[in-house]
């Protein structure tokens, strides 16, 4: 939420996922079905995978699974098609902040700039290409968010991440 309004674009996303999972399965077999409850299915395949190296597009991948076998299906080629849906609209609807791009401008000659997240926003896929001196993201560490020591281990040595 530091560059955009990540929830915003997550939801809209799975709205579009949705959408074509109700398309796809036999009226009425996910009526109940909501954004919400696909972010509490997501949520839980993490917890379960807590502690692991695995990038979030396959927890994701897992949970469209989950979520169509929830709803008595059981077909993994829809789940990977849904998760190129949510990914292509994750990535193509990031509207950063208003003043995000002017002030990574004004900081950039001063700063080595890195950008450290819990999230999978790699900056090439989000209007940030170029930016950023090194990237870590917690997926990385098999860490859900990164801990102030992973933190301070990470942005205390850049020039050494650049060469990874």
């Amino acid at each position: 939420m530091t560059l955009w309004n990540f929830e915003k674009v997550m939801r809209h996303s799975l709205g579009g996922a949705l959408t074509e999972l109700r398309a796809r399965l036999p009226e009425g077999k996910c009526a109940d079905l909501t954004v919400d409850r696909m972010i509490e299915i997501r949520n839980a395949v993490a917890e379960e995978r807590k502690g692991e190296r695995i990038a979030l597009e396959s927890i994701r991948l897992e949970a469209f699974r989950r979520t169509i076998e929830m709803v008595g299906g059981n077909n993994h080629e829809l789940a990977a098609e849904l998760n190129s849906i949510y990914l292509k609209h994750r990535f193509a609807n990031i509207e950063l902040y208003p003043d995000v791009l002017q002030l990574l401008d004004s900081i950039a000659g001063r700063y080595v700039l890195g950008l450290i997240s819990n999230g999978n926003g790699y900056p090439e896929r989000c209007g940030l290409q170029g930016r950023f001196a090194f990237v870590i993201l917690a997926q990385m560490s098999a860490s859900k968010n990164p801990t102030p020591r992973f933190f301070n281990r990470h942005a205390a040595r850049p020039a050494a991440l650049r060469s990874n």
